[in-house]
């Protein structure tokens, strides 16, 4: 009983977030919810895991990345430090 409490108090309070940003589009909530849930992933991981075209997701990382509910962060391979890093992206704390 008490977990679905606080599971309810938890959505009641993501949705007055939500609203509060203008946070509107389908693909904007469930690319927070999967960021929070999960962690840091790549835009690659994140069209896989959403079935969404690339260019898609990343307009709407974009629009989470601008509004402060997300941030991105390059991160290379601890075994190769040649070429192009990575880029993480990852829900910010206060979600």
């Amino acid at each position: 009983m008490k977990q679905s409490v606080i599971h309810q108090h938890r959505v009641e309070n993501d949705q007055s977030i939500l609203e509060k940003l203008k946070i509107t589009n389908p693909l904007d909530h469930k690319l927070l919810r999967i960021l929070r849930n999960s962690g840091p992933l790549t835009r690659p991981e994140l069209v896989k895991v959403t079935g969404r075209a690339s260019s898609t997701v990343y307009d709407s990382l974009n629009r989470l990345v601008i509004k402060g509910c997300v941030f991105s962060f390059p991160r290379y391979s601890p075994h190769n430090q040649r070429g192009r890093p990575k880029t993480y992206y990852q829900a910010s704390t206060h979600f």
